[in-house]
């Protein structure tokens, strides 16, 4: 994962790990938790999203703020731009494989 944060500059969030857990779906739309790991210290969040009309493109918006835009880029895959705004803003670009 890399990214862009205020204050902070670029980073490659080496001490972080993201899991995301869809635990529902219906149609085009989604929903589940994401677990954050920075440092052993874990938290949740859960999100929302949609698969755009292309059966690739997904939008998600997540519980305590921010919002992803991403592609289905495998059978397996997803990439997923994530950016929140405000102060302090950021931008971040990861992917996901299932496990």
């Amino acid at each position: 994962m890399q990214g862009y944060d205020q204050g902070t500059g670029f980073s490659e969030y080496h001490n972080l790990i993201v899991k995301m857990n869809v635990t529902e779906q219906k149609g085009r739309i989604f929903a589940g938790k994401i677990l954050f790991t920075l440092n052993g210290n874990e938290s949740v969040s859960g999100f929302a999203g949609a698969i755009g009309r292309d059966g690739r493109t997904l939008f998600i918006t997540e519980e305590y703020g921010g919002y992803c835009i991403g592609e289905i880029v495998g059978e397996n895959e997803i990439e997923l731009i994530y950016m929140e705004d405000g102060s302090p803003y950021s931008v971040a670009i990861d992917s996901f494989r299932r496990g």
